[in-house]
């Protein structure tokens, strides 16, 4: 067996694929003229169709970006603040008048339902409630299905960004306020901020009974994570920049963030293989993310979504982690075991001759390449590299294996 040790400060992920010559990196859909000149800042995901919110209305897609439908028959076209989907009906909170918009025909057509004059920023449907947190006017609540709105007591001042629910544990997020707690269908509303180190809350993520927050702009900003309904928080940010995290989305162990950009950070899509410990930037092939910013982000059961200048997509296999002892990796007989590892990685399958090993970090530079002589498997010792994900790359007489490793 050949026994190689690299001397990086990097984390390492390994690849298997039939391409020799290039990474997968983040492509633009098939973005549609008449929305050239728009932003997109909200996604959701129905099955097929994603929904992508824009400064000026919403469009569809049923085949991930290849082509896209204007569906604003009806809907004004404002900034879009919020897109969520109950029961087969589409919500849009928008900025203007009216403010909050359904459609139960894919956008065909459109029933203002009247909530606010001022716009709605965060819309929340369990069966005939719906909450709708607005800028101005506070948080407001229906329980006829959007026929007639009442402000909730106590916060007619509130102003509501995001919402989310744990079973009948309803949870809002406000701008100045953090996260308020209902066990109560919305009647009456608690603070749980114990542990949060800003309470300007941006967006959740719920996964099974953990929930996570994103704050943004001051101090503490960040992500926070609650495995107690709220009760309290810890905050997840290693390697995330400090001001503003838009939006999460989780595919199997994988978290991303959607981090916009300040003079002295650098924004777009941050990945996280570790629950939020630590996260790295994975921004290659979208230009200018990294000083524009990202606003959104979605993951479908194949793809990676994020909004901005249009809509882009990547691949959730280029993030796939192995979590077993001993992993076969795509189409071909290589194998890399133990994934995740503590020390060392076997690839199994290359045989003899000429392998040229090649490590990069997630924006797809070089780190380190070497060329060996095989007669067997390879073993990597990885033992000085810290916690964290990173590329290996080997090519094996013009096919390449390229695969995520995890270093624990």
């Amino acid at each position: 067996m050949k026994h190689i040790s690299f001397k990086v400060s990097a984390v390492l992920i390994l690849f298997v694929s039939l391409n020799a010559n290039s990474y997968s990196q983040w492509v633009k859909t098939n973005w549609p003229a008449s929305a050239d000149t728009t932003f997109t800042v909200h996604l959701a995901l129905d099955g097929s169709a994603l929904y992508a919110g824009t400064t000026a209305g919403a469009f569809r897609t049923m085949n991930d970006g290849l082509s896209w439908t204007d569906i604003n028959n009806g809907l004004p076209r404002e900034y879009v603040n919020a897109m969520v989907i109950f029961m087969g009906g589409l919500y849009v909170g928008t900025d203007g008048a009216g403010g909050l918009f359904r459609t139960s025909d894919d956008g065909g057509s459109w029933t203002n339902l009247n909530v606010t004059n001022t716009g709605v920023n965060a819309v929340f449907v369990s069966n005939s409630t719906i909450l709708a947190g607005t800028g101005l006017n506070g948080l407001k609540v229906s329980t006829d299905n959007g026929s007639t709105w009442s402000t909730v007591a106590g916060h007619g001042s509130t102003s509501v960004w995001a919402f989310a629910n744990i079973g009948t544990n309803w949870f809002a997020g406000t701008d100045g306020e953090g996260v308020l707690l209902s066990k109560d269908n919305g009647a009456t509303w608690s603070a749980v901020n114990s542990g949060l180190g800003n309470l300007h809350i941006q967006s959740f993520l719920v996964q099974g009974t953990t929930l996570y927050v994103t704050t943004a702009g001051g101090s503490g900003a960040g992500v926070y994570v609650s495995k107690s309904y709220g009760s309290n928080w810890t905050k997840v940010s290693n390697g995330l920049p400090a001001d503003y995290v838009f939006g999460l989305a989780a595919s199997g162990s994988n978290l991303f963030a959607a981090v916009g950009a300040a003079s002295t950070t650098k924004g777009g899509i941050y990945c996280s293989t570790n629950n939020g410990s630590n996260w790295t930037a994975v921004n290659t092939g979208m230009t200018g993310i990294e000083s524009a910013g990202a606003p959104c982000v979605a993951a479908s059961s194949a793809n990676l979504f994020t909004g901005g200048a249009g809509v882009w997509k990547r691949p959730l296999s280029d993030f796939s982690t192995a979590g077993v002892s001993h992993n076969s990796l795509g189409s071909g007989s290589v194998e890399v075991y133990p994934n995740p590892t503590t020390g060392a990685v076997t690839l199994r399958g290359a045989g003899a001759g000429q392998q040229d090993i090649r490590i990069s970090n997630m924006l797809g530079e070089t780190i380190m390449r070497n060329t060996e002589q095989a007669t067997g498997d390879l073993r990597l010792d990885l033992s000085s590299l810290p916690t964290g994900t990173y590329f290996l790359e080997c090519n094996m007489r013009g096919s390449v294996a390229r695969k995520m490793i995890v270093k624990q």
